[in-house]
């Protein structure tokens, strides 16, 4: 099996190209990211099941390329997994429109963008596909500064109901996994800049801690294998109890 990450270099897209491969020497991925993972965090027998090419996942003429330089490797492409994704976070009345469409470009337009080309040769399979795309708990909430990133990823949420309406025909599977607050790099970052507290996350979950990546990536892998052969059009939410928390 051939799988394509976006945003394959770090973070929940890293954890699920290591449990892919880990699970299995037949399973191969195109890890999609504007730089390269680090290749000391895979084993070396791994390494030949891996292959990186460099994208702008919002440059559509360029994905049109990737996407044909990954078939070139091996022939075919399986399932798409699209976590390539940005957030700037800011008050919407000083919000830059230069950093709003950037965030839409990449996290909707980047979604919308591989989830199209990809699928051109998925449903060239006998047996079809799977994608799943990355939403967010964001999209439940309307937390103060992310007017965008929510924005982009109720896109997504959208965009995933529309698709798997439309792939259906191909055999082709989508569905749409929305993390918790998750030990990223991307989380990290707003950490370290004070706009997000890290006891404050903790106390509103149900299980009291942030996910690992590799939690996350288990979902993912789920929803791109057969055990999920009927699961189409969903957006399960991992996030620890969250949501009822903060709905409760």
């Amino acid at each position: 099996m051939l799988t394509i990450i976006t945003g394959g270099s770090n973070g929940i897209g890293l954890a699920t190209c290591q449990e892919l491969i880990k699970k299995d020497a037949n399973n191969y991925c195109a890890i999609v990211d504007l730089v390269e993972p680090n290749f000391n965090l895979f084993k070396e027998n791994n390494l030949d099941q891996i292959k990186y090419f460099q994208n702008d996942v919002s440059d559509h003429n360029s994905v049109i390329k990737c996407a044909k330089e990954i078939y070139n490797w091996k022939g075919n492409i399986n399932t798409l997994v699209t976590c390539a994704g940005i957030n700037i976070i800011h008050n919407s009345l000083e919000y830059k429109i230069s950093d709003w469409n950037r965030i839409i470009s990449v996290n909707l337009n980047g979604t919308f963008n591989w989830c199209q080309i990809a699928s051109r040769y998925i449903k060239n399979n006998t047996n079809g596909g799977s994608i799943v795309t990355i939403g967010s708990i964001a999209s439940k909430f309307g937390f103060v500064g992310r007017s965008a990133y929510t924005a982009s990823k109720l896109g997504v949420e959208g965009l995933v109901k529309v698709l798997s309406n439309e792939f259906a025909k191909y055999n082709i599977r989508v569905n749409c996994v929305s993390p918790g607050f998750t030990d990223t790099n991307l989380l990290r970052e707003k950490l370290d800049e004070g706009v997000i507290n890290l006891n404050d996350l903790i106390k509103q979950n149900s299980i009291k801690r942030i996910a690992n990546s590799d939690e996350i990536a288990n979902v993912i892998i789920f929803l791109l294998s057969d055990l999920s052969s009927y699961v189409t059009s969903q957006n399960i939410f991992v996030d620890g109890g969250f949501i009822n928390n903060k709905m409760d």
